[in-house]
């Protein structure tokens, strides 16, 4: 009698676990990936930590990035709105109350 079984792994099982090392590999990257701060000096800056910020009525983005460029980083407020809206995936300066954004931390604290 043969006691040895045969293992058959299927192409699908293969690409299933491609897959998952694949997100595995992406998502360590990014959480490892320094994020570009355009600072006068043209160089490149460590993202430190992420602040979260509430939306309230009335709240712009722009006044958002006037009130916080200086304390996380060392770019202009214009600047500073243009990585808010990348590091939020956002393509409008639009935002609503209640929405919560992220604002990058440059400096740390």
């Amino acid at each position: 009698m043969n006691t040895h079984k045969k293992i058959i792994i299927s192409k699908k099982g293969n690409m299933l676990t491609a897959g998952i090392i694949f997100i595995i590999v992406l998502i360590v990257f990014f959480c490892f990936m320094r994020v570009p701060a355009t600072a006068d000096s043209g160089s490149y800056t460590e993202l430190k930590r992420y602040e979260t910020c509430l939306i309230k009525e009335g709240d712009t983005l722009i006044a958002i990035a006037n009130e916080n460029a200086d304390r996380f980083s060392h770019v202009t407020s214009k600047e500073y709105m243009q990585q808010i809206m990348e590091l939020n995936g956002m393509n409008s300066e639009h935002i609503t109350a209640g929405q919560y954004i992220l604002l990058p931390d440059y400096i740390g604290k």
